[in-house]
């Protein structure tokens, strides 16, 4: 694709080839930059996920070329949370059994981005069970991806379906796909799925199924957030 640009050319990425090879162990978070064989610059990252780890390698190599030093790059990536609705930690709650349960939030609402997140948070994290509330984002991408989104699912131990975010779309897209749609295909797959609406609702369910050492993730491009964050709200009333 860059072989033809009348400018400079570097690459970057997992392998070896590349002008500046990238290595990330998904069990911790380390990863590294090097150049010819040689480490320049290491961090932990804060953020899980292959995908987090090249976006700090490339935020690296451009500082490095706009002057900063490496060993000061490492420091800084090393310290840095994230954005809002990026792989973000909202928060642990205690449960009204016993044990407590820690709250993700992400903007995912593509089926790459939401398998990517979930292998993250599985990899880093180990949950004893990853519960994943996916609000699809219109109905259109929601039937044109909906086998894409089924194999989106598979790191997940529970998928909980609110209605389809409708935006954008005629009232006819509107009838022609529905959350259980999704839900039965996952079932399908042997995922345990189920569509809940409204949203106070599924903070009940949760409330109900969450134990000790779950992980819950809500994810969508729409107002899903406010599902954990009222989830979170309901550990303070916990004595």
């Amino acid at each position: 694709m860059a072989s033809d640009l009348p400018c400079q050319v570097a690459t970057f990425g997992w392998t070896p080839s590349a002008d500046y090879q990238v290595q990330y162990d998904k069990r911790n978070g380390q990863t590294s930059v090097i150049i010819d064989g040689l480490t320049v610059c290491s961090w932990t990252s804060l953020l899980p996920g292959d995908h987090m780890a090249l976006n700090g390698a490339a935020a690296a190599i451009l500082a490095h070329w706009l002057g900063a030093e490496w060993a000061q790059i490492g420091i800084a990536l090393s310290t840095f949370n994230g954005v809002e609705r990026r792989m973000q930690r909202l928060g642990t709650r205690t449960m009204r059994h016993g044990g407590s349960v820690t709250v993700f939030d992400d903007y995912a609402h593509h089926p790459t981005e939401c398998e990517k997140t979930l292998q993250a948070l599985r990899a880093r994290i180990g949950p004893k069970r990853l519960i994943c509330v996916f609000q699809p984002h219109q109905h259109s991408r929601t039937r044109f991806l909906l086998e894409h989104f089924a194999q989106s699912f598979s790191n997940a131990d529970i998928v909980i379906v609110p209605h389809i975010y409708f935006v954008r779309d005629s009232e006819e897209e509107r009838t022609r796909v529905s959350a259980a749609d999704l839900v039965d295909r996952l079932r399908a797959r042997g995922v345990t799925a189920m569509h809940l609406y409204p949203f106070d609702a599924i903070v009940e369910q949760l409330e109900c199924i969450c134990a000790d050492g779950d992980l819950v993730v809500v994810m969508g491009a729409g107002p899903v957030w406010k599902i954990g964050t009222a989830f979170l709200e309901r550990g303070k009333d916990v004595r």
